[in-house]
């Protein structure tokens, strides 16, 4: 029988929808198993992804070497939202930061896969 190698970290990684397949298929190909959970959140109601992943502690730096690979933040203009429908002319737009991702580790005392 083959023995895995212990699961001791739980990591959360929320990222942009927009970014998600890269990111997906970047882990699928790195063997990572993960469980997707969509959401939306934001200023921008932006899509969002949260996975739930199961590894060693070894395999951090190249999980993460992964999302900085496929979710780099980057600078985008959106209409300000204006409380006057009846102001004359076009929405100023803002300059906000989109994408990118966020990762909670978490160490597990216990793994048992059923």
């Amino acid at each position: 029988m083959n023995a895995s190698p212990p699961i001791d970290r739980l990591v959360i990684l929320t990222a942009s929808g927009l970014q998600s397949d890269a990111l997906m298929r970047r882990l699928r190909q790195a063997r990572f198993s993960f469980t997707i959970i969509d959401s939306a959140g934001g200023m921008l109601r932006e899509p969002m992804v949260c996975l739930l992943l199961g590894l060693e502690r070894r395999r951090m730096p190249e999980l993460l070497e992964i999302v900085r690979a496929c979710c780099a933040p980057r600078t985008q203009y959106v209409p300000a939202q204006v409380r006057m429908p009846s102001e004359a002319g076009g929405l100023p737009m803002v300059e906000t930061q989109i994408g990118g991702a966020t990762v909670h580790t978490l160490a597990v005392e216990r793994f048992i896969q059923l």
